[in-house]
């Protein structure tokens, strides 16, 4: 009996270390209005993940919808946000462990081109 309460407080203590969830997040908001100058970069992504080893101890930092974003926007050089964003949680199971991710995809776009242009043009007239 001993070993069986033994066994429930233990896994009643790691299964309060199950804290990733998705939640709400936004980073910045832009209106149609504000993107209209903006150019594609092309798409990235990003992915933030925590092990479970025997499928219940965790291993590393909870999965955050934050350093997946961090993530996505720096693939590409010059990227000031991403567009069409699909946040989504995925759980990868394998043989002693699995894996909970977090993954962030979208379309990386920036103002820096078309302000470079624009500085040009300002500079002809």
């Amino acid at each position: 009996m001993e070993m069986r309460t033994l066994l429930l407080l233990i896994a009643c203590a790691l299964a309060g270390c199950q804290s990733g969830h998705l939640g709400s997040f936004a980073d910045h908001s832009y209106t149609s209005r504000e993107t209209a100058g903006s150019t594609a970069l092309g798409p990235a992504s990003g992915i933030a993940c925590q092990r479970y080893w025997l499928y219940l101890i965790p291993a590393g930092e909870a999965p955050s919808t934050q350093t997946a974003l961090a993530e996505a926007l720096a693939q590409h050089p010059n990227t000031d946000f991403l567009a069409n964003v699909t946040v989504e949680s995925r759980a990868s199971v394998h043989f002693g462990y699995l894996d909970d991710c977090i993954l962030v995809e979208g379309e990386a776009r920036s103002f820096a081109k078309n302000e470079a242009k624009l500085d040009r043009e300002s500079e002809a007239h």
